[in-house]
């Protein structure tokens, strides 16, 4: 698909109003930004299965910064590098949330 050995993806659930299944599935695979070719595909589909990850990066190999959704790590020839920021996020949510006028709270 490209040559760089860097990729990204992501997914999203959403619904389709003129739709009779309660949501599909928004697909976005990137390259480098920096790359001198940059390519986004965004590929709408009504599953989330591993197959729609298989089909679009069957011909890639390397690292692939993703968030931690299982389909990512089956892939074959690339090494799924989990991103921080959905870490991050746990811990966020995992505050309480108090009124304070503390603001380190």
């Amino acid at each position: 698909m490209w040559a760089e050995d860097v990729a990204y993806a992501d997914e999203t659930t959403y619904r389709v109003l003129n739709s009779n299944k309660e949501s599909t599935v928004f697909w976005v695979f990137s390259n480098m930004s920096d790359s001198s070719t940059p390519l986004v595909i965004s590929h709408h589909n009504e599953t989330r299965k591993t197959a729609v990850s298989k089909d679009f990066l069957k011909e890639c190999t390397g690292y692939l910064p993703c968030d931690g959704y299982s389909v990512y790590r089956s892939l074959d020839g690339i090494l799924p590098i989990h991103c921080l920021a959905h870490a991050r996020r746990k811990f966020y949510e995992a505050i309480p949330k108090i009124k304070t006028t503390n603001r380190w709270i």
